[in-house]
């Protein structure tokens, strides 16, 4: 384990335009970018987000298979803030 500041990928230097112009890692490994399989257990408003967001990632090419369970854990809690959110805006808030 080295120390110091943990490196950044080379897609990210290359998204912000390598700021410090130093030389990109050619042997980094990379994962081939794809969009992963929706989860079935999602419900609708997680799924409407899942499609915004993945198209979104995957244009920017940062995007890859192994991506899916974080993706989920994000779009779930996407829809439960919603539903909250909704919630509080009909009931208003108890203190």
């Amino acid at each position: 384990m080295t120390s110091g500041r943990k490196p950044i990928p080379s897609a990210i230097k290359q998204l912000t335009g390598n700021p410090g112009k130093r030389p990109l890692n050619l042997l980094e490994p990379t994962p081939e970018t794809a969009i992963p399989e929706c989860p079935a257990h999602l419900d609708e408003m997680a799924r409407e987000e899942w499609e915004r967001v993945t198209k979104e990632l995957f244009t920017l090419g940062v995007l890859a298979q192994v991506d899916r369970s974080a993706l989920a854990g994000y779009c779930v809690a996407w829809s439960r803030w919603v539903q909250a959110e909704l919630y509080l805006q009909a009931h208003s808030l108890v203190l």
